[in-house]
């Protein structure tokens, strides 16, 4: 869900100045929703990325504690707490490699990277219209086709966390001088 709402499908603008002129300010509305959103999902995917990063180093670490355990015991210990130390550590780099692969957090943050890709170039488009569009038929076909890929764009993104959210939020507003 988008942090703005769009109007109905089968609106349409008069031909009259102030029909234009709410239909722009509705185009402001979705350029600044626009740029909330693309600020959330790059930092979203910052977020995954550290993440990933994070439990990929800790599963590597472990794996690497439990191979150096088990070369050790293999080698002659006839110390048993090495081996159950060792097996111990096994499990818990089993659960880790486990939450790392079901998380899937690098292919999350692709996915919230994309996202932020495509509506930066969405906004540049809408920002555009905004400047150069004089003709109501025009503005009206160009505000569709801008709702229309919005549309697209957040039904194949993944889900941004509302704390990225209220954070981009916070973020335009204050850098729109509305503290």
């Amino acid at each position: 869900m988008g942090v703005f709402a769009a109007p109905a499908a089968n609106s349409s603008p008069a031909s009259d100045g102030s029909t234009n002129r709410q239909a722009l300010a509705i185009l402001d509305k979705w350029i600044k929703g626009i740029k909330i959103e693309q600020i959330a999902h790059f930092r979203t995917a910052s977020w995954c990325n550290k993440r990933g990063r994070m439990l990929g180093l800790v599963v590597t670490g472990l794996s690497i504690v439990v191979g150096t355990s088990i070369f050790t015991g293999l080698a002659g210990s006839t110390n048993e707490t090495i081996l159950v130390i060792a097996g111990g550590v096994s499990m818990v780099a089993a659960v880790f490699a486990g939450a790392h692969n079901f998380l899937n957090y690098s292919e999350l943050s692709t996915k919230h990277y994309s996202a932020g890709i495509k509506l930066g170039s969405l906004r540049k488009r809408a920002e555009e219209v905004r400047l150069f569009q004089e003709k109501n038929a025009d503005l009206q076909n160009a505000m569709k086709e801008i709702r229309e890929e919005l549309g697209n764009i957040q039904e194949e993104s993944p889900v941004i966390p509302q704390k990225f959210l209220d954070n981009a939020q916070k973020y335009v507003d204050e850098k729109e001088g509305k503290k």
